[in-house]
């Protein structure tokens, strides 16, 4: 009759040691998760990883006896005060500096006349010696042709250069509208 060996109780076996080993890990892992998270709720600004912001000191231990958890005020309060030194000396001394809300990103027009016409006229110089300007190449009716201002000044030019040759009755309405946008500047124009 063989006898069994006798085999000690803190034997375990390779499989059931990995699997104990990463469960600690695991659980450190979460314990590291669990003050970091206390941190940025207690003081959101000092959990910021920036250099010019000025650390506060975190009580721990009050905010987890107010949660109902002081049996681990302790030990999270060891945690974090590692943290606190780590953190101290990979960032160096802080400034007294605090962070307000990031302003909102300005809304652009991309397509505005200006930016959408930008650089349009750029192959003429290039192509043509810079003999053309641009307005010379734009067709039209002449009294449009490089004209800028507003519509008074659009529609006496045009009676001035093709008036004559107009017909009667598209005269006649030029020249109402004339008459009125002259009375409309005089009263409340912009340079009135």
């Amino acid at each position: 009759m063989d006898l069994p060996l006798p085999t000690s109780q803190l034997d375990i076996d390779v499989d059931l040691g990995f699997a104990l080993f990463f469960f600690l890990l695991l659980c450190l892992f979460l314990l590291v998760t669990m003050v970091r998270c206390a941190q940025m709720v207690l003081d959101p600004y000092s959990a910021i990883s920036v250099s010019t912001y000025q650390e506060e000191q975190v009580d721990v231990s009050s905010f987890l006896s107010r949660a109902g958890m002081a049996s681990f005020g302790t030990m999270l309060n060891s945690g974090v005060s590692l943290l606190r030194c780590v953190r101290q000396f990979s960032t160096g001394t802080c400034s007294l500096v605090r962070m307000h809300a990031i302003p909102k990103l300005k809304q652009v027009d991309r397509w505005t006349e200006k930016r959408s016409m930008f650089g349009v006229y750029d192959n003429i110089g290039i192509l043509g010696d810079f003999k053309a300007h641009p307005k010379d190449l734009i067709t039209g009716p002449a009294w449009l042709r490089g004209f800028r201002g507003n519509e008074l000044q659009r529609l006496t030019r045009k009676k001035r250069m093709v008036g004559d040759r107009m017909m009667t009755e598209d005269r006649h309405n030029l020249e109402k509208r004339i008459s009125f946008l002259y009375r409309r500047f005089n009263r409340y124009g912009k340079h009135r």
